[in-house]
């Protein structure tokens, strides 16, 4: 492997056999302390069987070095053989993954549907305690599931994640403020280009003093005004499987189920030798 198939620490980037390709996340490399791959088939790989498939050569040349690497993949529910092959080389499933969307069209309203809960755009000053909020409001994650992972990281993951939105990559961030407490939830809203450009409710959370009293409507309410003040088709939420009460407030704001994905993580130390 040459020096320019590295990053700066080292790294290899990406990996490629055939329809299987192995590309480098920095964002999960730099929080886990070595390398973390997305793993990405193309649509006849997931016709393969595990014997024939591109994957078993990828995995066979990678992590040569002895390095600990993390590797994910999610396929659409629907791939049984693309997600048998993955289960023959050594991954495991974390999460069942669902996709909801909303026709903006289809929504009544820009009025806010119940208490608002102080509802707002998030600012500098707000950074310090959302970022306590994103540290500790998530069990949910892909992240969290895997008990391969500590929870320290998990948590760190989604600090950064806001952190991240709040400097940009979010089109906006919204907050629901409590008069005593400060911020206690947060949202961020992501725009997807494509033919219709849409919206992507990309991160959420409430502060566990504050759940159970209408927080996360408010903030998902503020995530389709957005939208639609955007001009935007549609707006996107997922969440996983197990999650029902978020599956119920999703569906009870308009949203509707679009996609089920399967997630699978393999841990390089973990791998059948």
């Amino acid at each position: 492997m040459t020096s320019a198939e590295r990053n700066a620490g080292g790294i290899p980037r990406d990996f490629s056999r055939g329809g299987a390709t192995l590309v480098l996340d920095s964002f999960l490399s730099d929080i886990m302390g070595k390398p973390a791959y997305d793993l990405k088939l193309a649509p006849t790989e997931a016709t393969a069987t595990a014997a024939d498939a591109p994957l078993e050569a990828l995995l066979a040349n990678f992590g040569v070095d002895g390095t600990p690497a993390l590797v994910s993949c999610r396929l659409r529910a629907d791939d049984v053989n693309g997600i048998q092959a993955l289960e023959e080389s050594g991954f495991r499933m974390i999460e069942c993954y669902l996709d909801f969307e909303i026709n903006m069209k289809a929504t009544a309203s820009d009025e806010p549907d119940g208490p608002t809960h102080g509802l707002r755009l998030a600012g500098a000053a707000d950074r310090s305690a959302l970022k306590a909020i994103a540290s500790s409001g998530f069990t949910s994650s892909r992240l969290h599931l895997d008990p391969a992972i500590p929870k320290a990281q998990a948590d760190e993951s989604r600090r950064r994640w806001l952190a991240n939105s709040l400097d940009g990559r979010a089109e906006a961030v919204y907050c629901t403020v409590d008069p005593e407490r400060g911020p206690s939830g947060f949202v961020a809203c992501r725009r997807l280009d494509g033919a219709e450009p849409g919206g992507r409710l990309d991160l959420i959370a409430v502060a566990p003093h504050a759940r159970g009293y209408g927080h996360g409507r408010a903030l998902i309410g503020a995530f389709v005004r957005h939208c639609r003040r955007a001009d935007y088709r549609y707006g996107r939420v997922g969440t996983q499987a197990h999650n029902l009460p978020a599956i119920r407030l999703y569906e009870s704001l308009g949203f509707r189920l679009d996609a089920a994905f399967m997630t699978l993580h393999l841990h390089r130390s973990e791998r059948r030798r």
